[in-house]
């Protein structure tokens, strides 16, 4: 089946099976310490302050096999009814030095993401999510040195046409950030 995407962004540059070479990896793919619940969860959750210890944890990829996508490649998952919607929480820090943040997904089919509290993308994927397929560049005045927080609330597609619902994220970065980083004004100004 050929997939089909369908992308808003704020202002975000999606890149469809971009590499990074030479980026570091700073969350990996399959990655633990996932805090998460099956629910929708209000938009103050997406918040690096919000209190997540309540919420219980586990390792990426979040999947079942389903629909013709084979996700066995991806290793052992957590099992993700396509049915309820799905709300991650992932913490990951930055050191002082890096730019060029990029968020890789293997995700299908509804998610909005967002990165400490701000919205970045909402997306919808027709077909089987693959790892390398997704790539959003972080803009870094969302971006802090230190802990930073993506929060996805994903849904599942209900057995509709959208195929098995997968969640899996890598985190690569690379260079020096430059000191003289934009404003959000500068940069909407920059390309109005």
């Amino acid at each position: 089946m050929a997939r089909k995407f369908f992308y808003i962004c704020a202002g975000m540059l999606m890149l469809a099976g971009a590499t990074t070479g030479g980026a570091q990896t700073i969350v990996p793919w399959g990655d633990g310490g996932y805090r998460y619940c099956f629910c929708e969860a209000p938009v103050s959750q997406t918040s690096p302050s919000y209190d997540d210890s309540g919420m219980p944890v586990t390792a990426a990829p979040f999947t079942v096999n389903i629909n013709g996508c084979n996700y066995a490649e991806y290793g052992p998952h957590t099992t993700w009814n396509q049915i309820q919607p799905l709300f991650v929480r992932k913490s990951f820090t930055l050191p002082g030095a890096v730019s060029d943040v990029r968020l890789h997904l293997a995700a299908s089919p509804i998610l909005d993401i967002y990165i400490n509290g701000h919205w970045l993308c909402h997306m919808v994927q027709q077909g089987c999510g693959t790892r390398e397929g997704l790539v959003v560049a972080l803009p870094d005045f969302f971006l802090q040195s230190g802990t930073n927080v993506i929060a996805i609330q994903a849904y599942g597609n209900g057995g509709g046409i959208f195929s098995a619902p997968v969640l899996d994220m890598a985190v690569t970065a690379s260079g020096a950030v430059p000191s003289n980083r934009s404003t959000w004004s500068e940069v909407k100004a920059r390309y109005r």
